[in-house]
């Protein structure tokens, strides 16, 4: 049995290799991808906070200066 499956083994070791090694590479891949998904995410995330930040201290100031305008008149 032993000789058999030592057989088979060097019959096909070079085989099993090759997908181990093009398995791994295709894994490290996709965890690159999905890496650099995730960072791009968060960085444009950030970005889209502070125009939202900006826009909102536009609106209050322009409420603020409709308020004072009221009130001079």
């Amino acid at each position: 049995m032993i000789t058999n499956l030592s057989k088979w083994f060097g019959k096909f070791r070079g085989s099993i290799i090759a997908v181990v090694f093009v398995g791994g590479v295709g894994t490290l891949a996709y965890g690159s991808y999905k890496a650099s998904l995730f960072v791009k995410r968060v960085s444009a995330s950030k970005e889209y906070n502070y125009h939202q930040e900006m826009e909102d201290y536009i609106y209050h100031k322009e409420l603020e200066a409709r308020k004072n305008s009221d009130e001079l008149k």
